[in-house]
């Protein structure tokens, strides 16, 4: 089977020797393997993304000598398709409205650490869904004023009967960093989510969580560096796929292009490791191809700290305004690679 990478900036900068890094090594993969090498602008986000940064990448990368195959991909143009894979899990019952604000899930993250558990385990709720309180409105504890918990003793657990907590002991959050969201409006009545939606009120599309990976069952993917993993996307919460201001989520659109263009091979950055339980899991769903991965190290300065946008990363323009070549620029990247990345 032939091999397919691909490189997906979002255009809301330029880029910086962290992206050129990235792009190098799908470029080498694909050109070592005789394969393709794709270009995709992941410009869903109108409110950051900008024309200028579009043109800016692909005039970047021509000028460091990285060639992609066909035409680029823009995401804002194939909005109709991602809307049809929203209808889709929608249809099937996989999608709810959810009407919280942060400030709404940050606080029933709190009340729930501290609520009233049933016999199993599990967090008794009022008829609203909501965590239920005293009459003075404040959140019951014990007698002795200490966070009750289950009947045994344990802390409450997550819907999978785990621990909410991440592998490595830390409290897990979602993929781009928020807080897990505990299923609030999951807990809606149909009249209720109707109600609310004929009176205006803003909302976003989450996943039911719990019943997608029931849908599915079971599921590993196959990286580079880390083996087999088996994904865990229960505990990111019910993730959000789309909102008033992003018509489709990152996660919905990446998968579903990476279906959409045959990618084979999916290299990106070790930060993204956590969101490939979620993509796996939607690539089940809607029965799409799963590529390999390969999670490399992020790219670092001298200083330790990784290249990024919003911390002011030189840009390759720059680079280029003082002087430097494609050449040195490929050569700079190679010396600050993390070792066993680039091979000759």
């Amino acid at each position: 089977m032939s091999i397919v990478t691909r490189f997906a900036p979002s255009p809301t900068g330029f880029l910086h020797l962290g992206h050129a890094f990235s792009a190098l090594i799908a470029w080498r993969r694909a050109r070592e393997a005789g394969g393709r090498f794709l270009l995709r602008l992941e410009d869903i986000d109108p409110g950051r993304c900008r024309p200028d940064y579009a043109a800016a990448i692909e005039e970047d990368l021509a000028w460091l000598g990285l060639d992609w195959d066909g035409s680029v991909r823009v995401q804002s143009t194939h909005l109709a398709e991602y809307q049809a894979v929203l209808d889709d899990l929608k249809a099937r019952g996989l999608l709810y409205p959810c009407f919280c604000t942060r400030a709404d899930i940050a606080r029933e993250v709190a009340e729930a650490a501290s609520a009233p558990h049933a016999p199993d385990g599990k967090i008794s709720h009022a008829p609203d869904g909501r965590t239920p309180h005293a009459p003075d409105g404040r959140t019951p504890h014990a007698p002795d004023g200490r966070t009750p918990h289950a009947p045994d003793g344990r802390t409450p657990h997550a819907p999978d009967g785990r621990t909410p907590y991440a592998p490595d002991g830390r409290t897990p959050h979602a993929p781009d960093g928020a807080i897990p969201y505990p299923g609030i409006c999951r807990r809606l009545s149909i009249d209720a989510r109707t109600a609310r939606i004929a009176g205006g009120e803003p909302f976003a599309l989450r996943l039911d969580m719990p019943r997608a990976v029931a849908s599915v069952g079971a599921l590993t993917f196959q990286d580079e560096t880390q083996g087999m993993v088996a994904c865990m996307p229960l505990r990111f919460g019910d993730v959000v796929l789309a909102r008033k201001d992003a018509p489709a989520s990152y996660h919905l659109c990446v998968t579903h292009d990476d279906a959409v263009q045959g990618v084979t091979l999916v290299t990106r950055g070790e930060d993204l490791l956590a969101a490939t339980h979620l993509h796996r899991l939607i690539q089940a769903l809607m029965g799409w191809p799963e590529p390999r991965y390969a999670h490399h190290p992020l790219l670092a300065g001298p200083d330790g700290k990784r290249f990024a946008k919003r911390d002011g990363a030189l840009s390759l323009r720059q680079l280029r305004a003082r002087g430097q070549s494609p050449t040195e620029i490929r050569a700079m990247i190679r010396r600050m690679a993390p070792d066993g990345i680039f091979h000759d």
